[in-house]
This record gives C-alpha cells, sequence and structure tokens, in this order.
C-alpha cells in the first residue's frame, strides 16, 4: 500500500491508504525516484500517479488523475472540516474527473505545501444554497486550492433553460470573498425560479404576476470580512412574457424588456407588450420594495378599448 496525506485538505491525522495495482520507480539522483503507476483507493476508487518523490527528504511533485470519480457523502466526510461549509453550499453530485497535483520541497520551508484539485463535472447536479435553483448536467472545469477555488467555466441545465456560471472565492471560511456570474437563457416563471430568488425578488415577483419565459443575468458578490452582505443584482430580459401588475389588473401579452433588481429596488427598463389590439409600455422603479414601496411606474396604451375589461381594472 502507499499512504498520501495533506493536513490542509483531508480529515484527521491520517493519511489515505492506497493499494498499489501497479508501479514503476526509476531512480534519477539520490534518493530521488521518477514514480508512475496506478493506485486504488476504496472511497475515491482508481488513480494514476505520475511524478517524482525523494525517499530520503520526503519531497514530492505528484500529479494523480481519475477519470471516473463519483463526488458523494463520502468524498464530502473525508475532507477538512473547514472544508465542508463550501460543499454544503453547492451539494454537488455525481460524476467528474480530477487531477489533483501535491507538491512538498523542504529546501523552501516558507512555501505552502503545494495542493491544487481540477476537477471536471461530467453530468454533476448541485444546488447553491443561496440561489438553491437545480441545476443538472453540469460540464466545465473548477480549481481548487488550499487558498480557494475558482469556477473557470460550468456549463449546466434545468429542462430547457441553459447555465451558466463562473468566478472565484479567496478561501473557504465564512469571512472569504468571492464574485460569480451566473447567465441562464430561456427559464420559465415557474415556482422552481420563484423558490430560488431572495424575498425582494419574490415580492416584485408578486407585484406582477409573470407567466412564460426570460432571460437572466446575476451577479454574486462579496467582500472579505466578518458580517458582510452578498451582494446579489439580477437583471431580467423578458422574451414574450405575461405580466398582470397588481395595481392595475389588466393582463399584458407578449411582453419584452429589461426589469433590473438590486435590493430593495427595482428598475422598470422599457417593457413593450400588448392587451388585445391595445399595445402598452412601461418604465420607472420601485423604491424600498422590501418595506414600504415607492412606486413611480410610467405606463402608455395605444389604442386602448374602452371595454368591460378596463372597467374592472380600474374598480
Amino acid at each position: 500500500t502507499l499512504e498520501l496525506g495533506h493536513s490542509d485538505v483531508l480529515a484527521g491525522d491520517q493519511p489515505q491508504e492506497f493499494e498499489i495495482l501497479d508501479l514503476a520507480m526509476i531512480p534519477t539522483t539520490g534518493y530521488r525516484y521518477f514514480v508512475r503507476g496506478t493506485l486504488r483507493n476504496p472511497l475515491v476508487g482508481e488513480w494514476n500517479i505520475q511524478g517524482e518523490v525523494d525517499l530520503e527528504s520526503g519531497d514530492h511533485r505528484v500529479l494523480l488523475s481519475n477519470r471516473n470519480l463519483v463526488i458523494g457523502s463520502a468524498i464530502r466526510d473525508a475532507l477538512h472540516p473547514r472544508l465542508h461549509p463550501v460543499v454544503d453550499k453547492y451539494g454537488p453530485s455525481g460524476p467528474a474527473a480530477a487531477e489533483v497535483f501535491l507538491e512538498r520541497d523542504q529546501t523552501n520551508p516558507e512555501a505552502d505545501a503545494g495542493f491544487r484539485l481540477t476537477l471536471k463535472p461530467r453530468g454533476m447536479s448541485l444546488r447553491y444554497r443561496n440561489f438553491p435553483y437545480p441545476c443538472e448536467d453540469i460540464h466545465g472545469e473548477i480549481e481548487f486550492r488550499a487558498d480557494g477555488f475558482t469556477v473557470k467555466s460550468i456549463a449546466a441545465r434545468n429542462g430547457k433553460t441553459r447555465i451558466r456560471f463562473d468566478g472565484s472565492a479567496d478561501g473557504y471560511e465564512a469571512e472569504a470573498a468571492y464574485h460569480f456570474r451566473l447567465e441562464m437563457d430561456d427559464v420559465a416563471f415557474d415556482d422552481a425560479l420563484k423558490n430560488a430568488v431572495k424575498e425582494n425578488a419574490r415580492k416584485v415577483w408578486d407585484l406582477f404576476k409573470p407567466s412564460g419565459r426570460l432571460d437572466a443575468r446575476i451577479t454574486i458578490h462579496r467582500e472579505r470580512g466578518a458580517d458582510v452582505k452578498e451582494w446579489l443584482p439580477v437583471d431580467l430580459h423578458l422574451k414574450g412574457a405575461t405580466l398582470t401588475y397588481s395595481g392595475f389588473p389588466y393582463a399584458v401579452e407578449r411582453v419584452t424588456g429589461e426589469i433590473h433588481v438590486d435590493g430593495d429596488n427595482v428598475i422598470v427598463k422599457r417593457l413593450q407588450g400588448v392587451h388585445g389590439r391595445c399595445e402598452l409600455s412601461f418604465a420607472g422603479r420601485i423604491d424600498s420594495i422590501a418595506e414600504d414601496p415607492v412606486i413611480d411606474l410610467d405606463v402608455r396604451m395605444l389604442g386602448l378599448e374602452l371595454d368591460g375589461k378596463l372597467r374592472d381594472a380600474l374598480t
């Protein structure tokens, strides 16, 4: 067997034991060897290993790779407790390819122990705790380091919805800073989306009672520090949706345009739609929507029919 450990990554003081399936060791200089082979661990499966090790000093520079890793609760439990919050925050599960780079160099004792995990999802799923919209069939690349992680590119879907995600975080602790971008195309105005958005966005939802589909662009940002709030502005691009504004319950169909949500404030950019033969446009803003909303909307109508539906909307 071969033991591999990393105190910043793995839980407990004991390293993981790997069964050696095959291993070639070619001497280079002194006690230094070039190694190449295949290892197996009951928790993380079969890995290829390649690199250099010094049997006298313990220094090493190795790369382990696994094309058939399955992410789940067992792997989470094997990680250092400080990594659990980030795993729980995203809830990843499913198949992936992985590469782990490990380095130790005693000639440079001030340097941090080298560690890098490159994870390439191959149909994984996840649900981000602060925006719990289910993401399935995930592909892309995420790089984890001892001091943080980078989402280089993620593509996923939810039914017909296409999802893209990237960004980075400078640590795993609660005080860590992060900045991510989330892009969603062809999203349905359904319960899954409504339940995923923040409370202020749900109030906008209740105000306009939308149905249909949209594109969304979301920024998720937090500065480093304790008790620092997350900033999550949202741009919604409507694609032929139907809206019924609660202050004037007159259904507007085939609506296009943009709504920007930033905290408690909402900017309604030029929305255009129709009701029968009537053409309508909306623009303006809604401030302090979470408490006592201040509404300033300009509503324009062309070809308005003075019928019973309008009378009912006005009463």
